[in-house]
């Protein structure tokens, strides 16, 4: 009899971690990014966006969480592009996106992890930020985005929770380099 209640709920647990394959959405402007963007002096351009040296190439492609759910970069894609749409989408809403501009901007993803544990969930995504001008390197600076929230012992409920919460971890990133003042300060075109 324990044999068959056992059987019965692994088979019930099983069957309620079932599996995902999603791809993230298309970025969509923030009001916070939009605004912080529009503070810029200057315009700016995006350059490359790449994986950090040293990092396996699959954390650009993918994040899994709870066995084979597992979160797609955008078809064609890399999480690092993925970080550049994002940036320019918030850029082009606020008109601070223009490809002639002195002010370049080129990014490493450096972090990309997450974890839809049983009761706690945690993702961080990070990224080494270059910003040049036309005489040279004006800002190298590491930035990390995180967060944690409840989950759930139900997979039906944190892997969900964990990939919306892992996507939203790119636009906060984007901001806090739109906001950083070192970043506002450093990268003004010199009069």
């Amino acid at each position: 009899m324990n044999f068959i209640k056992i059987t019965l709920i692994t088979v019930a647990a099983l069957s309620a971690v079932g599996c995902a394959n999603i791809t993230v959405p298309a970025p969509q402007p923030t009001m916070a990014n939009v605004n912080a963007a529009k503070q810029l002096t200057e315009s700016v351009k995006l350059g490359s966006f790449k994986l950090a040296a040293g990092l396996s190439a699959g954390i650009d492609q993918s994040i899994s969480v709870r066995g084979s759910n597992t979160l797609n970069a955008p078809s064609g894609q890399s999480f690092s592009t993925y970080l550049r749409d994002v940036l320019a989408t918030e850029l082009r809403s606020a008109n601070k996106l223009d490809d002639a501009s002195t002010i370049n901007i080129t990014g490493e993803l450096t972090k990309s992890e997450l974890d839809a544990g049983m009761s706690v969930g945690t993702g961080t995504v990070g990224a080494r930020f270059v910003v040049t001008r036309t005489d040279g390197v004006c800002l190298d600076k590491e930035l990390t985005a995180t967060a944690q929230w409840e989950s759930s012992f139900m997979a039906a409920v944190a892997v969900p929770a964990a990939f919306n919460r892992y996507t939203a971890l790119y636009p906060e990133l984007a901001g806090k380099l739109l906001k950083d003042a070192d970043f506002q300060q450093r990268c003004k075109t010199k009069q």
